[in-house]
């Protein structure tokens, strides 16, 4: 598929990128490419294929389990100075 040069600078606006003459005929040449590439994802023949988000089985997610906060416990206990769970900071602003 071939893009004009007032279609990539379209798309350029588009995503707010700032592109100079010199660069213009480049993303036009990268953008041909990978549209030709989309096309010829568009031309496999997958009837019959199985949809599936990963290769193997394995869950893209851990258990959602509750769990004691080790490494909170371990924190306040290696700061200088703490009141209960909370770890006092110095100030940011002069005087504080």
């Amino acid at each position: 598929m071939s893009l004009t040069i007032s279609e990539v600078e379209k798309l350029a606006n588009l995503s707010q990128i700032a592109l100079h003459e010199n660069e213009i005929n480049q993303y036009q040449k990268d953008l041909e490419t990978i549209l030709e590439y989309v096309g010829m994802i568009g031309e496999l023949e997958v009837e019959g294929v199985e949809e599936m988000v990963r290769v193997d089985d394995t869950p893209h997610m851990r258990a959602d389990i509750p769990t004691l906060g080790s490494v909170t416990d371990s924190l306040v206990q290696k700061a200088p100075e703490v009141i209960g769970e909370f770890i006092i900071a110095p100030g940011l602003r002069d005087g504080e």
